[in-house]
């Protein structure tokens, strides 16, 4: 994985809360559907319970946490509240994919969608056009293998 897309130089980075539990079930072999960060202030009370999760408080700024653990996993973004969600999301973004975000008021959509605000104008400093590019050929492998495994099971 290439350190830069997920690190600054001059800090040095933790899991996030609940982030031990999920490296050492992956280091242990067992590969989650999915991945659930909850974001905002009540996260505690929000993260669901048994389930691959990770909880990220308000307190939250770029460049703070490890997310290798959600490499090659989908990532779902549950925003509750929090002034650097696009950042998060850029972040996470760049180790993994598909990630989706779910927004108050606002159904899921997609990192790059999310991310987007306008022809060549991004919400955060950490993303541009070829992290979207990047993001957009995983999740397009993704997408691939998921529809290969679903038509070899004959479920498609």
């Amino acid at each position: 994985m290439d350190k830069a897309a997920t690190s600054s130089p001059a800090k040095r980075l933790k899991l996030p809360p609940y982030g031990r539990e999920l490296l050492a079930a992956r280091e242990g072999g067992q590969s989650p559907k999915q991945i659930i960060i909850v974001y905002g202030a009540t996260c505690w009370r929000e993260r669901p319970k048994g389930e691959s999760s990770v909880c990220v408080d308000e307190s939250y700024e770029p460049y703070t946490y490890d997310w290798s653990i959600v490499a090659g996993v989908p990532t779902r973004v549950h925003w509750l509240s929090g002034e650097h969600i696009y950042d998060l999301v850029a972040e996470v973004a760049k180790v993994t994919a598909p990630v989706s975000v779910m927004a108050p008021r606002h159904d899921w959509c997609s990192a790059s969608h999310f991310l987007h605000e306008c022809v060549g104008k991004w919400r955060s400093a950490l993303w541009n056009d070829e992290a979207d590019r990047d993001y957009r050929e995983r999740e397009a492998e993704f997408d691939s293998a998921l529809l290969n495994d679903l038509y070899a099971q004959g479920r498609i």
